[in-house]
């Protein structure tokens, strides 16, 4: 997904606590990264915390606007790039 305004944070839990790994805001894109790409379960979860309005698009969609556009290959790799 791509975030068009608002908030959302990444968080997982462990032994019964919540722990936050980001926070993703207005421009940037929201994932579980490991599912997203090896499309299995997500261990972590995804949480709007503002009024949030989120673009999505499906796993073949997304590979294929990939493909076909440098603005957005150039998006998701500076995304990339912050979160790691």
């Amino acid at each position: 997904g791509f975030i068009k305004k608002g908030a959302c944070r990444f968080f997982y839990n462990r032994k019964g606590d919540e722990f936050t790994r980001w926070v993703s805001f207005e421009g940037e894109f929201i994932t579980s990264l490991e599912s997203f790409i090896y499309q299995k379960p997500a261990y972590e979860n995804i949480q709007a915390i503002r009024d949030t309005e989120i673009l999505f698009a499906e796993r073949k969609a997304w590979y294929d606007l990939f493909e076909e556009n440098e603005v957005m290959r150039s998006l998701w790799l500076k995304n990339l790039e912050q979160l790691y």
